[in-house]
């Protein structure tokens, strides 16, 4: 049996602590710069870390950065268990949870509600970012996770919401073992 997530836990804690990152944010933020810089070569100060949640509008983003020479926006969802093992999977329920929560901020954008969120919160500032430029721009999804996602609703596609395409990537645990071998 392979103990992937446990290594790749330990390398996360590791990044989280050298850094001094737990002073400041969730783990889960540590483990997507750590996946972005290892599989995506996108180092960690291009990633704008969102550490807020706005449940009463049920809409969530862990982090962004854009691509200047592709024109892209990049919206992160981070899906992340401390405490899993290469059998951890994350039920289809939850999983559908957390994906419409960044669904939903991608048509607030649309629909200009993000503009009911603090003027003062980075989330505020991402969508508004987007909002401005979105015609002449592309927008991608991926979404991380330490979980064994099941491939019938894993996001891998470009989807219309509302008038976008939008671009989703998803890699779970198994994706992430064979990125992370491909590296080595």
């Amino acid at each position: 049996m392979s103990d992937f997530n446990s290594n790749l836990i330990t390398k996360i804690k590791l990044f989280h602590n050298d850094t001094e990152r737990d002073e400041y944010y969730d783990e889960k933020y540590s483990f997507m710069l750590y996946v972005f810089e290892q599989i995506e070569c996108i180092y960690q100060d291009d990633i704008t870390v969102c550490d807020e949640e706005f449940q009463k509008y049920g809409l969530n983003i862990d982090g962004f950065y854009f691509d200047e020479d592709s024109n892209v926006y990049n919206l992160i969802l981070s899906i992340y268990g401390e405490e899993n093992t290469d059998d951890s999977k994350i039920s289809n329920e939850e999983f559908t949870k957390k994906v419409n929560s960044i669904i939903k901020l991608i048509e607030s954008i649309q629909n200009k509600k993000y503009m009911e969120l603090p003027l003062s919160s980075l989330t505020y500032e991402i969508c508004d970012d987007i909002f401005k430029k979105i015609k002449e721009s592309e927008l991608v999804v991926t979404i991380l996770s330490n979980y064994i996602i099941d491939k019938d609703i894993q996001k891998d596609s470009i989807e219309k919401i509302g008038s976008l395409n939008v671009s989703f990537n998803t890699y779970d645990l198994n994706n992430l073992k064979e990125k992370f071998v491909q590296l080595n």
